[in-house]
């Protein structure tokens, strides 16, 4: 449609562009429970949810077996019982009488812990005779050239008859080398307080009554 003019003119339902554009509206912000971070807490805590689970039904503490395991130790509160070995018993023997009943006793006495107040010249060096049965105590303190060291001592003060050689390992030569000297009927000794383990007559040391040194009590 024209006018007087020449010009067209438009109806007046106003701008056409006006009509046909798109109304953006402006929308609301999401709920907190559908934003994107919500939805990852929900993954965590579903994946924490499901370990848990697991580990309860996998170890359940109520269980005897898995309880010993966990706490390493029986449900009951006791502790379990140490692997030891029997005590190692110390016979004191300081008089003579005593001595005399270790040499009556025999193989029975052979390997027992005996304390003993002993008076023992120098160390020396001896041989250990080569026998088919060789105590182990002595093979096991013999050096290459298969000797020991060895003291001449007496069984206290009482009996001059009650003597015995003490084998003398190196680990304890330096202390008895220290012990006390005394003079004992014109010889000088040095007085030991010994535990030793007391060997019987050994035919590897030519039939001498012998022991071996295994402390030195103050």
């Amino acid at each position: 449609m024209a006018d007087s003019d020449g010009r067209s003119t438009r109806s007046s339902g106003g701008d056409r562009r006006k009509d046909d554009r798109r109304r953006l509206d402006r929308r609301a912000p999401h709920p907190l429970w559908r934003r994107p971070a919500a939805f990852v807490t929900y993954g965590v805590a579903g994946a924490l949810t499901v370990v848990l689970l697991v580990q309860a039904f996998a170890e359940d503490p109520e269980d005897p077996i898995v309880a010993e395991l966990m706490f390493d130790e029986p449900i009951d509160g006791t502790a379990p019982a140490a692997a030891e070995g029997p005590p190692t018993q110390v016979r004191e023997a300081f008089a003579a009488a005593d001595y005399q009943t270790l040499i009556a006793e025999g193989d029975r006495a052979v390997g027992q812990i005996v304390r003993a107040d002993l008076y023992c010249q120098s160390i020396t060096s001896m041989l250990v005779r080569e026998i088919d049965e060789v105590n182990p105590a002595l093979t096991a303190l013999a050096d290459a050239e298969g000797r020991v060291g060895g003291a001449e001592c007496r069984w206290g003060e009482e009996d001059r008859t009650a003597e015995i050689l003490l084998v003398v390992p190196p680990s304890l030569a330096g202390e008895f080398a220290r012990a006390p000297e005394m003079e004992l009927n014109f010889v000088r000794r040095r007085e030991v307080s010994a535990q030793l383990e007391w060997l019987g007559r050994s035919e590897a040391l030519a039939l001498r009554y012998t022991g071996v040194l295994r402390a030195i009590v103050p």
